[in-house]
C-alpha cells in the first residue's frame, strides 16, 4: 500500500489590501507570531482559500536586516512551518501603490501602508521624497495626519523690506502727513527687487492713503514712478475694495461702478475696511460731485449691501474707527440724497452701527454743529446714550441701573438696531431680565427675541435666577429644536402622546368615557405615511398586549376604532407599510397572539388585513427561561457590553438603577462580557470573544449573533455599563421602532476618521502601532450612547460579516461601532439620530474628572424626560444622577458667548462649569479676578497661580479645553479657581477668545478681570504690590488697559529651563534689547491701534510679515457690553484705555516649548494652521539657546529702555 503525504499548503503574498498573504490548503490554518495568533480569514466563496491581512505592528519586535517570520501549522494534518517576510516586500508593495494617487485606494491598503512604516517596516533610506509625499497624502485622507505629517516644505523667508521701510518711516511721525507718505512711499518703492511687484506693495499701502484721505498724494507718487493703476482682472479678491479706491480716485465713475457691483455679490470674510470706509465717504465728497446720479445711488446700494453682507460675519468690523468716520460722513449728507436712498441709508446705520458708542458720539458732534437728524436716528442716539448711563457704573454690579438698561434695550430693539440680544445678556443676565434672584416666565419671553433661547440658556446658566414657573413644555421643545447635532421632527410630541397613552392603557387603564375616543383621536392623528404609520405600528402592539394581558374587551374596542384606518392606510400606502419596521414587528407580534388567544369579529378582522398584505407572524422562537418576552409596545433587548471584571464594580450599580427601571417596564436585558463559550448565565450572556477592550467587536458580533438565532426580539439596543438611560424618555418615544439602525449618528469623511482612539495615548502622546482600517468614509452609530438594531440589521451585520470582505473589515477593526457602521452601510443601511438627546461625559487622564465631550447635552431629568442616555465613562454616580433628575434646571451648568445661540450638541462654544456654584458664586464677586483658557499647562500652571497669588489676586475663573496631563484635575482642587470645560475646538472659538470674554461678560460686568495666558506673568509698576492696588490708581474714565508680552529666554539652551527654581523670572532673565518693533502699518480690524510685534521672534525667523508675531493685549479691563475684542485681544474696540501700558513677562521658551510646538503643529489649532509652531519646527532652533551677546540684555534693563 502505497502511504500519500499531503503536500504543504501554498503561502503567498497577495495584492490585497496593503500586505495580505493567501494560504491555499484544505485544511484550516493556524498562523502565530512570536506566539501570538493571528487572523486567518476564511474564504467562503472559494474553497481551501484562506487570507492574513499582515498587520504592522509586527515589525517593532523585529531587528534591522532581520525578516518577519511567522508560524504557520495545520492541527488537521500535523503540519508546520514558517513564511518570511523581508522589509524590501514591504518596501516593494509600497512603491507598486505609490505609482497611483492615494485617492485611488480605501483605508485598508492605505492605513495597511502607514502601519508597516510606522513601525519599522520599511527602511528609511528607501523613502523617497515622492513616497513621503504619498504616505502624506494617504494619512491626511485617512485622519492620520497627526502622525504623518505633510513633509516640511522649506523655510522660504518673505521679502518685505519694502512694506517694512514704508511702515518705519510712517510711524515716525504724524502717519496722514502728506510729505510723510510721500516720502515712506518712495524709500519703500526703493526697496522692491526687480522680481517683486510694484501692484502688491501699492495694494499693501492703499489703506494708509485711504486712512489719511489723500489718495491724491498717492496718485501723485504714481504718476511720478510711472506705475500702472491696479486692475480688478488681475489682483485676488481681498484686494478689489482697494482697486475700487483707485478707481474712485482716478474718477473712473464707470469703473468705480463695475467693482463695486461685483462687490455687493461676493461673500467675502476679510476686507480692508480703511479702502472700504474711504470709497463710501468719496463717493458722497464734495470731489465727486461730477459723478453721474444714477451711479452715485447704485454705488451706494452696492457697498451698502456689501457692508451688510460682511457685517454679518465679521461683527465686530462695524466697531472699525475708518467705518465709524464712513458712517458718520454719511449721516452729514443724508439730506442730499433722493428720499428712499435717504430712508435706506439712515435705517441702515441704525440698524449696523446702533450698539457702536463711538458712532453715537460722531451723531452727537454732528447735531452740535447743527446737522439735523432723522427721527429714528435721534431716538437711536438718546437709547444707546440712556444704555450707557445705567451700566457706566464703576464697582460692583449691583450698582448699575438694570431697570433703565432694560428700558433702553427694549428702544433700540424696537428701532432694529442688530445685536441687541446680546448686549442684553451680558447687562441683564442670562434670562435678558436682569441679575436678581427670580425671574418670571413672562419676563422672559417678553424682553427676548427669541424668548426661547433666552428660556434655554437662563435654565442652564449658573448662578442664574430661579424662574417660576418652568414651562417644562415650552422648554423641552426649545431644547429639541436648539440642538446642533440631533434631528427635530414635528409629530415628535404627538407620536409621545399616543405611546403614552397606549402604555397606560396596556397597564391597566380604560376607555371608559372620554379616553378612549381621546386615545382613538391620538392613534390617528400619527397614523399617516408621514409619522412613518406609526399610530397603527402603536395599534397593533396594544392590541397585542392586550390580549396577551386577557383583556379581550379593550382590544375589540380598539380594533373597532382603527380597523377603518388601517384598511384605508393599506390602499393608499400598502408598499410603504410593507417596509416599516415598526408595523412589520407590531403586526408580527398581534398575528402571533391572535393565532393563540381567543379575539373578536373586529380583532379577527384586522389580522385577516394584516395577512392579506403579505404580513406574517414568523417564527416563533421560546427565549431561554431567564429572558421574558417584552411587552409588544417595545419588544426590545436591552444589550449592556460589559467584561467580567466589571461585574463586581459596574452592574451592581447599574442593577440598583435603570435595569430596575427596565424591570417595571417589561423590558428584557442581558449583560454581555467575553468568554470561552456562548450561554446565558441569569442575566449575564456570556460570548465565545475576548472580553478586552480591543476584542469588542467580536464580543458584539457574538451578541448580535446570539439575539438574532437564540430570541425573536424585533429590536437589540446596545449600551455600555457606564452608561445611564433614561427608560422612560426612551421606549415612550418610539422612534428607535420607525428605524432599522437607530443611535448617535456620526459621519467621517476623508481625513476626520479616529483611528487612534481604541489605543492608549493619542496624537499628543506616543501614537500606538495598530491602526483602525475601516472605510475611508465612515457612518455608524456612536457605541458610546447606544444604539438600536432592527431585526433586518442585525440580520444585514451577520450576512456581510461572515462574507470576505467582511472578515477583512473584522481583521482591521479597533472599535465595535465603527465596524457595525461599516458592515451595516456595506448593506445599504444608514443611521438614523431623530430625537436621539444624549450626553457624553469622558475622562482626559486616568481617574481624573468627567466632562462633556462630542455631544455635550444636559443630565437626564424626570420632568423634561428628554435626554435619552447619559455616557459616564466611569461606575454611575447614582448621587449625581437622582440630583439631576429632580433638578428644576439643567445640569451640568452651562454659559454660551452671547453673540451665539445656545445649542447643544458638539462645537457649540458653550463653557461647562465643572466646580461647584458655591465657589463660583464667592469668586465672581472679588474686585479682581484672572480669566485663562488652559490646555495641557501643567509645567506652567503652579507657577502661574503662585505669581498671581502673590499679586494678590484671589479669583481666578479658567478654561480647560480638554486637557490631558492633569491641568483640569489641579485647577479643580485649588479653592480659589472656578474651572469650565470646553469641549469645542480651540480655533473654533476665535482661539480661546470667546471663552475669555464669555466670562469675564456675564460673570463680572463691570469688575476689573485681566486675561492672561497660563505663560503670560503680568508685571506691575514699581511701588505696587498688588493688582487690586494697581486697578484703583486708574482714572475712573479708564476701563481698559494695554500689556506688551516681552518675551524673556535664559542664557543657555531652553532644555536647562526646567522651573525647578520655582522663580520663571530668574530662570529666564533676558530679553531683546529692543523687544517691540514698531514697524507695521498694521492697526488692527479696528483701525485704532499701532501694532507692535516681538522682536525675538523676528530676530529667530526672519522673513515674515511686518504685522506677524503681535504682542501687544488689551487684557485688563472692566467689561462693558459694547466692547469689541479681537482674536487673542491684540485689539479692542469700545474701551477707554488708560495712557500706560503694563508688560507680561512671557515664559514661551522653557524646556517644555519643543514638546509643545510638537503638539500644537499636530493639533493645527493656532491661526492659520499653527503656522508660528510649524516655522520653529522648520527652521529648527532653540537647541544652542536664544541668548545672543549682541542684542540680549536682563529683562529689566530691556523694559526700562521699552516702555
Amino acid at each position: 500500500m502505497t502511504q500519500v503525504t499531503a503536500s504543504a499548503p501554498t503561502i503567498r503574498l497577495a495584492p490585497v489590501d496593503f500586505l495580505t498573504l493567501e494560504i491555499v490548503t484544505p485544511a484550516a490554518v493556524e498562523v502565530h507570531f512570536a506566539g501570538q495568533a493571528l487572523s486567518v480569514l476564511d474564504d467562503p466563496d472559494i474553497a481551501d482559500r484562506f487570507e492574513l491581512p499582515v498587520p504592522g505592528w509586527m515589525w517593532q519586535a523585529v531587528p534591522a536586516g532581520a525578516p518577519l517570520v511567522l508560524d504557520w501549522h495545520c492541527p488537521e494534518r500535523d503540519q508546520r512551518g514558517q513564511f518570511s517576510i523581508w522589509r524590501g516586500d514591504v518596501g516593494a508593495r509600497l512603491g507598486l501603490l505609490a505609482q497611483s494617487p492615494a485617492a485611488e485606494y480605501e483605508a485598508a491598503a492605505l492605513v495597511g501602508a502607514l502601519e508597516h512604516v510606522h513601525a519599522g517596516g520599511v527602511t528609511e533610506d528607501t523613502l523617497t521624497p515622492e513616497l513621503r509625499q504619498w504616505l502624506s497624502d494617504a494619512a491626511a485622507l485617512t485622519g492620520l495626519g497627526a502622525i504623518f505629517p505633510p513633509p516640511a516644505p522649506e523655510a522660504e523667508p518673505g521679502d518685505y523690506r519694502a512694506i517694512t521701510t514704508f511702515g518705519g518711516i510712517l510711524r515716525q511721525g504724524e502717519a496722514r502727513d502728506p510729505a510723510r507718505l510721500s516720502m515712506a512711499f518712495d524709500a519703500g518703492l526703493a526697496e522692491l527687487t526687480g522680481a517683486q511687484s510694484s501692484e502688491v506693495f501699492l495694494l499693501a499701502v492703499t489703506p494708509a492713503f485711504c486712512r489719511a484721505d489723500a489718495m491724491d498724494v498717492l496718485l501723485d507718487r504714481m504718476r511720478a514712478h510711472d506705475l500702472p493703476v491696479p486692475q480688478s482682472d488681475t489682483v485676488a479678491e481681498w484686494a478689489y475694495i482697494q482697486v475700487l479706491a483707485h478707481r474712485l480716485a482716478q474718477q473712473d465713475w464707470a469703473g468705480a461702478h463695475e467693482v463695486s457691483a461685483w462687490l455687493s455679490e461676493t461673500s467675502q470674510t476679510w476686507v480692508s475696511t480703511p479702502a472700504l470706509g474711504w470709497a463710501l465717504r468719496q463717493t458722497v465728497a464734495p470731489a465727486t460731485w461730477e459723478m453721474p446720479g444714477w451711479i452715485r445711488s447704485a454705488i451706494l446700494h452696492n457697498l451698502l449691501r456689501f457692508l451688510e453682507a460682511v457685517a454679518t460675519r465679521i461683527p465686530g468690523l462695524v466697531a472699525c474707527t475708518e467705518m465709524v468716520r464712513m458712517a458718520a460722513a454719511l449721516v452729514m449728507v443724508l439730506d442730499r440724497f433722493e428720499e428712499d436712498l435717504e430712508t435706506r441709508l439712515s435705517w441702515s446705520l441704525l440698524r449696523l452701527f446702533g450698539t457702536v458708542p463711538e458712532f453715537w458720539s460722531g451723531v452727537q458732534a454732528l447735531e452740535r454743529a447743527g446737522v439735523t437728524l432723522r427721527t429714528e436716528l435721534r431716538a437711536g442716539a438718546e437709547a444707546f446714550a440712556l444704555f450707557c448711563r445705567a451700566l457706566d457704573q464703576p464697582g460692583a454690579p449691583e450698582a448699575r441701573d438694570e431697570a433703565l438698561a432694560d428700558v433702553a434695550l427694549r428702544d433700540l430693539r424696537r428701532l432694529g438696531v442688530a445685536h441687541t440680544e446680546a448686549l442684553r445678556i451680558e447687562a441683564l443676565g442670562p434670562y435678558g431680565s436682569g441679575r436678581q434672584r427670580s425671574a418670571t416666565t413672562s419676563q422672559v419671553f417678553l424682553e427676548n427675541d427669541p424668548g426661547d433661547a433666552a428660556l434655554l440658556r437662563g435654565l442652564a446658566a449658573p448662578l442664574a435666577a430661579d424662574l417660576a414657573p418652568v414651562p417644562v413644555d415650552q422648554l423641552r421643545q426649545t431644547m429639541r429644536w436648539m440642538h446642533k447635532d440631533v434631528a427635530a421632527v414635528a409629530d415628535a410630541r404627538p407620536v409621545e402622546h399616543a405611546m403614552r397613552q397606549a402604555w397606560d392603557l396596556i397597564r391597566g387603564g380604560t376607555l371608559e368615557g372620554e379616553r378612549g375616543p381621546a386615545f382613538w383621536s391620538a392613534l390617528i392623528h400619527v397614523a399617516g405615511a408621514g409619522a412613518q404609520f406609526s399610530g397603527l405600528a402603536i395599534a397593533f402592539a396594544t392590541l397585542a398586549d392586550l390580549l396577551d394581558r386577557g383583556r379581550p374587551a379593550p382590544s375589540e374596542a380598539l380594533a373597532e376604532a382603527i380597523a377603518s384606518t388601517l384598511i384605508r392606510m393599506s390602499k393608499e400606502h400598502g408598499d410603504a407599510l410593507l417596509g416599516s419596521p415598526f408595523v412589520g414587528a407590531t403586526a408580527a407580534r398581534l398575528l402571533q397572539v391572535a393565532d393563540r388567544a381567543e379575539t373578536g369579529p373586529a380583532v379577527g378582522a384586522i389580522a385577516d388585513r394584516l395577512r392579506d398584505l403579505g404580513l406574517t407572524a414568523g417564527t416563533v422562537k421560546e427565549p431561554p427561561a431567564s429572558l421574558r418576552p417584552a411587552p409588544a409596545l417595545f419588544d426590545t433587548l436591552v444589550v449592556i457590553c460589559s467584561c467580567e471584571a466589571n461585574l463586581d464594580t459596574r452592574i451592581p450599580a447599574l442593577r440598583k438603577g435603570w435595569l430596575a427601571e427596565l424591570k417595571r417596564f417589561g423590558i428584557p436585558y442581558v449583560i454581555v462580557v467575553g468568554g470561552t463559550e456562548t450561554w446565558l448565565d441569569g442575566d449575564v450572556l456570556r460570548v465565545a470573544a475576548p472580553d478586552d477592550y480591543a476584542g469588542l467587536p467580536e464580543k458584539m458580533l457574538a451578541a448580535i449573533r446570539w439575539v438574532r438565532n437564540t430570541t425573536d426580539y424585533a429590536h437589540l439596543f446596545k449600551l455600555d455599563d457606564d452608561c445611564h438611560l433614561d427608560v422612560e424618555a426612551y421606549f415612550l418615544n418610539p422612534f428607535w421602532r420607525r428605524h432599522t439602525w437607530y443611535g448617535r449618528r456620526l459621519v467621517k469623511p476623508d481625513g476626520m476618521a479616529d483611528r487612534l482612539w481604541s489605543q492608549p495615548g493619542g496624537i499628543e502622546k506616543t501614537p500606538p502601532a495598530r491602526f483602525d482600517k475601516l472605510p475611508r468614509h465612515g457612518v455608524y452609530a456612536d457605541g458610546s450612547t447606544g444604539y438600536a438594531l432592527h431585526r433586518w440589521a442585525m440580520g444585514a451585520v451577520l450576512r456581510v460579516a461572515d462574507s470576505l470582505e467582511g472578515q477583512r473589515m473584522r481583521a482591521g477593526a479597533q472599535a465595535e461601532d465603527k465596524l457595525i457602521g461599516a458592515l451595516l452601510v456595506q448593506e445599504g443601511f444608514y443611521p438614523e439620530n431623530t430625537e436621539y438627546h444624549t450626553l457624553v461625559l469622558r475622562k482626559t487622564v486616568a481617574d481624573g474628572a468627567v466632562v462633556p465631550r462630542w455631544a455635550a447635552g444636559f443630565m437626564a431629568n424626570d420632568t423634561l424626560r428628554l435626554t435619552r442616555v447619559v455616557h459616564f465613562d466611569e461606575t454611575l454616580p447614582a448621587t449625581r444622577i437622582a440630583a439631576a433628575r429632580r433638578a428644576p434646571g439643567l445640569f451640568p451648568r452651562r454659559l454660551w458667548p452671547a453673540t451665539r445661540k445656545p445649542l447643544a450638541g458638539h462645537g457649540h462654544a458653550g463653557l461647562t462649569l465643572v466646580t461647584s456654584e458655591a465657589r463660583l458664586a464667592r469668586l465672581v464677586q472679588a474686585p479682581v479676578a484672572v480669566v485663562a483658557v488652559m490646555r495641557n499647562e501643567m509645567f506652567m500652571l503652579p507657577h502661574f497661580l503662585a505669581h498671581y497669588r502673590r499679586l494678590g489676586v484671589e479669583s481666578f475663573l479658567v478654561v480647560d479645553n480638554l486637557s490631558e496631563d492633569g491641568t483640569l484635575e489641579y485647577l479643580a482642587d485649588q479653592p480659589d479657581v472656578a474651572v469650565f470645560s470646553a469641549e469645542t475646538d480651540f480655533r473654533d472659538a476665535d482661539q480661546g477668545t470667546e471663552w475669555k470674554t464669555t466670562l469675564a461678560a456675564q460673570l463680572r460686568p463691570g469688575l476689573w478681570t485681566l486675561v492672561a495666558d497660563a505663560d503670560e506673568l503680568a508685571i506691575l509698576p514699581a511701588g505696587t504690590d498688588s493688582l487690586a492696588q494697581h486697578v484703583r490708581t486708574l482714572g475712573r474714565e479708564t476701563d481698559a488697559q494695554r500689556l506688551l508680552m516681552l518675551d524673556l529666554y535664559p542664557q543657555g539652551p531652553l532644555s536647562d529651563m526646567t522651573l525647578a527654581s520655582g522663580d520663571p523670572f530668574s530662570e529666564a532673565p533676558f530679553a531683546d534689547r529692543s523687544p517691540f518693533l514698531a514697524n507695521s502699518i498694521a492697526r488692527g480690524p479696528f483701525s485704532n491701534a499701532d501694532t507692535f510685534t516681538s522682536a525675538l521672534r523676528h530676530r529667530l525667523m526672519p522673513g515674515n510679515r511686518p504685522e506677524a508675531f503681535v504682542v501687544q493685549k488689551v487684557a485688563l479691563f472692566r467689561h462693558r457690553p459694547w466692547m469689541r475684542f479681537s482674536t487673542s485681544l491684540h485689539y479692542a474696540a469700545g474701551v477707554r484705555l488708560a495712557e500706560e501700558t503694563l508688560v507680561f513677562g512671557h515664559f514661551k521658551y522653557t524646556a517644555e516649548f519643543d514638546a509643545k510646538a510638537h503638539r500644537e503643529v499636530a493639533r493645527g489649532q493656532y491661526w492659520n494652521n499653527a503656522e508660528e509652531y510649524r516655522q520653529y519646527l522648520t527652521r529648527g532652533f532653540g537647541e544652542g539657546g536664544l541668548y545672543d551677546p549682541a542684542v540680549s540684555v536682563p529683562w529689566s534693563e530691556a523694559l526700562t529702555d521699552a516702555i
